[in-house]
């Protein structure tokens, strides 16, 4: 949430910062949040030809925010997938903090339930984020941690554990000036209550 916020923020730097790969890739990932993917690519494109440019190797910190935010970016299934393994890759090396691991999982997770290939690994990966979620107080965050899960529990089958997570999610939904979170899982509680409805044949609570 608050994408156009942190967009301003690192607009705020002054101008020798303003080809920073790192500031430019955050931006892109904000205008992406905010439904401009075509200023997002530009500026990813900005990034991918400073790199290319540069007399040296990126650094692991820079590599690191590139490959989280080509995963946040992608969008096709071949990209997402390549995309993802790379940034599993990432979450088992040293060099994170607790808090982008945090955020990371929650990604990994959103993404693996997009891409159906594992429930399962879905599952895992969005209770993680879930749990350190609410043990760092990123209240927002474990909310939409809830939600996914939640789907990832009905697409997966386990329907028992759908339910459980209703009443959470439904109180942990993002507050209405929250609306950056609906252009990416707005409505999915009620597609996750939906497909537990259908699949446990009971039509009529699934329509409406």
């Amino acid at each position: 949430s608050q994408a156009a916020l942190l967009n301003a923020r690192c607009l705020a730097p002054p101008p020798s910062f303003a080809n920073d790969p790192e500031i430019l890739l955050t931006r892109a990932c904000c205008l992406d949040v905010q439904g401009d993917p075509t200023g997002a690519q530009i500026l990813l494109s900005r990034v991918r030809s400073l790199i290319d440019a540069a007399d040296s190797e990126p650094d692991e910190q820079l590599r690191r925010t590139r490959a989280f935010a080509e995963l946040f970016l992608a969008h096709d299934p071949q990209t997402l997938s390549l995309a993802a393994d790379h940034v599993r890759m990432f979450l088992h090396t040293a060099g994170a903090t607790d808090n982008v691991d945090t955020h990371a999982l929650f990604l990994l997770g959103w993404v693996e339930l997009r891409l159906r290939r594992d429930p399962v690994d879905a599952v895992r990966l969005l209770t993680a984020a879930r749990r350190d979620a609410d043990a760092g107080g990123h209240h927002v965050l474990a909310g939409r941690a809830t939600a996914n899960l939640m789907l990832a529990y009905a697409h997966g089958g386990f329907f028992t554990a759908a339910r459980g997570l209703s009443a959470r999610s439904a109180a942990e939904s993002p507050r209405a000036e929250n609306t950056e979170w609906q252009h990416y899982d707005g409505g999915i509680e009620c597609m996750a209550q939906g497909l537990v409805e259908y699949w446990q044949n009971k039509l009529s609570a699934a329509e409406s």
